[in-house]
């Protein structure tokens, strides 16, 4: 429980130093040294950061632009401006420089503290040169900025008895963050203490935050919850803003050496930490749990991590830039269900106890508006219908800066005879709700394929896809008219096992089978499908085709392969010139097109919904 006196992170914070001066709250390796920060000394290097942006002028509710590496430094300049009564502004350093200057030109902060490598951005990006006050970490001779460190050495500030400092009760805006801007304008979302505070009790009890835990996690928001908890925070050595293609070693020797009991991870960091367990053939005896967010977790992925670590327990947390967390499911109920409805979406568990979820009809593509009780009650599906997403709750954010948006992504409901009204938040994302209370995800509501055949949602396409042998990665759109499947495999295409995707091509209707070298991602957390690229690539293939002779040899080698020896032709064939055509890195995207000879005839009978319906009737009766 929160006292009254609480009133943001930083008095959380606060208090966890109290009661635990010596512990550690942050452990970093680099280079293979390893540096350790307690509650004390965050506390007393953020109370000396707070007192330096004072010293300088910097007002409450102003915006101090953050652009610093995942590491102590960054929760003692972000702990810091919470004391000060400023607001943080974070810009994800993997979403570009266009990016990054569109928002700084947008919402100029008036102040702007960066690590040494992000300070050489100044020169690339003038909307960051117009900032009027520059802040350099651990740079004292960078030109235009004030050099400041963890101890404040040149002001003076680390003499000061911070005991005595009158605790700040600062009630606007903590923190404005930006979503990606793939489905257009980036748009700015507005953070309050009192929502931090929300979604701190909200990942508490999700995460069951108990002090003397060590998580290691790649996800920011979470650092602040551990600090707010008494948990010490293992930041990853590795490079986060790529945790698609991160050195795996490292970080699984981390986790033995300190024997962290959790990890909290984004999709495509977990599968690479896997990767690399596999190589090694090792297991993690330390981990209890495991807790994946931030992108789809397919089952594959679930059962690859529990062969990583036997004894830990694994547990999916869905929710958006918007609302984290939503809902959350274990590995008890993910194994149960998986086998038989792998085909039927995502089973993602039972919403949070402190957030209220509906499934509504809608287009995703026209304003809600605002409704009546009883209007708001006609548009709500029963379970197992599928919709849209929408939630509402103390940690869901209301709106946008600006309004920028939120005509689309946000609706409000009058009580019924009262003015007042509750502000819900549509996800953009189509699930369902079983007749048990879970929630079952199917994808993003602008990537379903409608046409004669009905609606494909794309979650069960490439779940199924990602559980054949071969594949890693794997991407439903509609091109052309078509129903086109993109897989990105993990072995020659002489290797695949074709009758298999012949099956899955006639399950669900799929007009095309296309190989690609590797499927784009989005920035962040390299876990989810970037679907607009994925058209763009295969709008540049439809005016080069330059493997259609290979395509023909590729499908008489498979019909020879049946009268002649199998051993023969895998003797020569994956070591020939297929081999290394394959991994020519100009050929990128490399593509490899396959249409089934036979016409597969399908009985279409029934809509998926239905049989999503019948199947979830026979296993709740």
């Amino acid at each position: 429980m929160m006292n009254q006196g609480q009133s943001n992170i930083f008095q959380l914070l606060s208090d966890q130093s109290k009661m635990r001066p010596d512990a550690p709250a942050i452990i970093e390796t680099r280079g293979g040294k390893t540096r350790s920060t307690t509650f004390k000394q965050l506390e007393a290097a953020a109370k000396a950061v707070s007192e330096n942006f004072k010293h300088h002028g910097l007002k409450e509710g102003e915006k101090v632009l953050v652009v610093c590496p995942m590491s102590a430094e960054l929760y003692i300049v972000l702990l810091a401006i919470f004391d000060a009564g400023l607001t943080a502004m974070l810009i994800d350093p993997g979403a570009g420089l266009a990016h990054l200057r569109h928002c700084c030109a947008t919402y100029p902060p008036e102040a702007i503290i960066a690590s040494p490598k992000a300070s050489l951005l100044y020169f690339l990006a003038p909307e960051m040169r117009k900032i009027p006050l520059k802040f350099s970490l651990g740079m004292h001779h960078f030109p235009g900025t004030i050099a400041i460190d963890r101890k404040c050495k040149r002001s003076g500030f680390e003499k000061r008895d911070f005991a005595t400092s009158p605790e700040s009760k600062p009630c606007g805006n903590a923190l404005l963050t930006f979503t990606s801007g793939s489905s257009g304008t980036p748009k700015a979302i507005e953070r309050s203490h009192s929502f931090l505070l929300s979604q701190h009790a909200a990942l508490k009890e999700t995460l069951a935050l108990a002090p003397g835990q060590i998580h290691l996690t790649n996800l920011p928001v979470f650092v602040l919850a551990n600090l707010a908890s008494g948990v010490t925070s293992l930041i990853p050595d590795a490079d986060l803003q790529k945790p698609g293609s991160i050195n795996p070693a490292p970080v699984l020797k981390q986790i033995d050496s300190f024997a962290a009991s959790q990890c909290v991870a984004s999709p495509a960091f977990l599968e690479r930490l896997a990767e690399g367990a596999e190589r090694q053939a090792r297991q993690l005896s330390s981990l209890r749990q495991i807790f994946a967010g931030g992108g789809p977790v397919f089952p594959e992925l679930i059962t690859r991590l529990q062969a990583m670590a036997p004894q830990a327990e694994i547990i999916t947390v869905y929710g958006s830039s918007e609302a984290e967390p939503i809902a959350s499911t274990t590995t008890p109920n993910t194994k149960k269900v998986s086998a038989a409805a792998a085909n039927f979406g995502l089973l993602v568990g039972y919403p949070e106890p402190s957030i209220e979820l509906r499934i509504i009809r809608s287009d995703p593509r026209v304003p809600v508006g605002i409704l009546l009780q009883s209007q708001f009650a006609d548009i709500c599906l029963p379970p197992l219908e599928i919709g849209e997403i929408v939630v509402n709750g103390a940690h869901v954010v209301s709106g946008y800066a600006g309004g920028q948006g939120e005509s689309l992504a946000k609706f409000s409901v009058l009580k019924q005879g009262s003015h007042k009204s509750k502000r819900w938040h549509r996800t953009g994302d189509a699930g369902y709700m079983d007749e048990n209370g879970r929630l079952w995800l199917l994808g993003r509501c602008s990537a379903i394929l409608r046409d004669q055949c009905g609606c494909l949602y794309p979650l069960p396409v490439e779940s199924a896809a990602q559980e054949l042998p071969g594949i890693k990665r794997a991407a439903v759109v509609k091109h052309q008219g078509e129903r086109v499947l993109a897989l990105e495999p993990t072995v020659p295409p002489a290797k695949m096992d074709f009758s298999a995707l012949a099956r899955l091509k006639a399950q669900f209707h799929i007009c095309r089978v296309l190989l690609i070298k590797q499927i784009p991602k989005d920035k962040r957390h390299n876990s989810k499908i970037d679907y607009a690229r994925l058209k763009e690539l295969l709008e540049q293939k439809t005016t080069r085709e330059p493997w259609g002779s290979l395509v023909v040899f590729s499908q008489l080698k498979r019909q020879l392969s049946s009268a002649f020896c199998q051993p023969f032709w895998q003797s020569f064939w994956p070591a020939s010139w297929l081999q290394l055509f394959w991994e020519q890195p100009s050929w990128r995207p490399a593509w490899l097109s396959w249409r089934e000879q036979r016409t597969l005839t399908v009985p279409q009978s029934q809509t998926s919904e239905e049989q999503a319906s019948l199947l979830f009737r026979r296993q709740c009766s």
